[in-house]
Order: C-alpha cells, then sequence, then structure tokens
C-alpha cells in the first residue's frame, strides 16, 4: 500500500485498489484456504463475494473443491 492505494501482485499481474482494501487483499495473500465472509476489513458482505471473483477471474485466486 502507498497510502491512497493498495497492490495485489502474482505472476506478473497486479491488481490496484484503494487503501481500504489492503486489509483484505494482505489477508487473501496470506491464506490457502478461505471463505468470503472470513475477509477482514469494512467491505459489505456483497463486496466480499464480488471482490473474490473478481480475483478467480483475474487469475489471482482459485475455487477450492
Amino acid at each position: 500500500a502507498d497510502g491512497t492505494m493498495a497492490c495485489l501482485a502474482c505472476d506478473q499481474k497486479e491488481l490496484w485498489l484503494p487503501a481500504g482494501f489492503a486489509p483484505a487483499m494482505r489477508f487473501v495473500a496470506e491464506q490457502r484456504v478461505f471463505s468470503p465472509q472470513q475477509i477482514p476489513g469494512s467491505i459489505t458482505d456483497n463486496g466480499k463475494l464480488t471482490f473474490v471473483r473478481n480475483l478467480v477471474r483475474d487469475g489471482f485466486l482459485r475455487i477450492a473443491p
């Protein structure tokens, strides 16, 4: 995070979001398996689902069996 934006980087991909997403981004980077409801921060439940769907779509996450 640079104060206003936070970055999630993986395999030459970068995702920049407002700094408010930093706790959520740190959480997903540190966990091997989690459910969207476990994501910390002030993101709504619907926002957490959208966040995770976007990370899966962009190749940052995979859905566990």
